[in-house]
């Protein structure tokens, strides 16, 4: 569910237009009121609708206190979320959540970096958990290649195809002492 929130948010963003809610006389109302009948997702107010209430979904399920109760201060409310930033961080926040200790938050993180072109982000969250080595992690992670690790040299010498990720490689006038 939280994969075609993401896919939605992506696709809302290229078709463009608003992400606010929408009044009962707009278009974007129609859109939804076309979605309930089950057609597709025409506008990208509607994708954000959607995407919204699927992400409502998984938070409504593991947090089965916020719809009645004193959690209900921390359930998402739509009128929040008005801008594709904003969508990708509840987004985020969410996955975070859905998948603590089960170590899939690492490709939620190399997909964000390769969808925005850097490591920044990626380069923040990997750092967060080193402590005082937090700067040479970031300062290797500022480099897109650092993200994947190396080939074994065995792999290397077996498949003369292969060549060594770049972040890896090791130049020819390099001493160890």
């Amino acid at each position: 569910m939280l994969m075609r929130a993401e896919a939605e948010i992506n696709l809302a963003k290229l078709i463009g237009g608003s992400a606010s809610p929408a009044n009962p006389e707009t278009e974007g109302s129609k859109a939804r009121r076309i979605r309930q009948d089950g057609s597709t997702l025409s506008t990208a107010e509607a994708l954000y609708d959607d995407a919204f209430n699927l992400i409502l979904a998984v938070y409504m399920r593991s947090n089965p206190n916020a719809q009645s109760g004193k959690e209900t201060e921390y359930r998402p409310v739509r009128t929040n979320y008005n801008l594709y930033e904003d969508f990708m961080t509840l987004l985020e926040n969410e996955r975070q959540r859905e998948f603590l200790f089960e170590g899939k938050r690492y490709f939620d993180l190399v997909r964000r970096a390769r969808r925005e072109g850097n490591t920044s982000h990626f380069a923040t969250a990997v750092a967060s958990k080193f402590g005082e080595a937090s700067r040479s992690v970031i300062i290797k992670m500022a480099m897109m290649d650092f993200m994947y690790m190396p080939y074994a040299e065995r792999e290397l010498d077996v498949n003369p195809s292969l060549s060594q990720n770049p972040a890896y490689a090791e130049d020819e006038d390099i001493v160890k002492n």
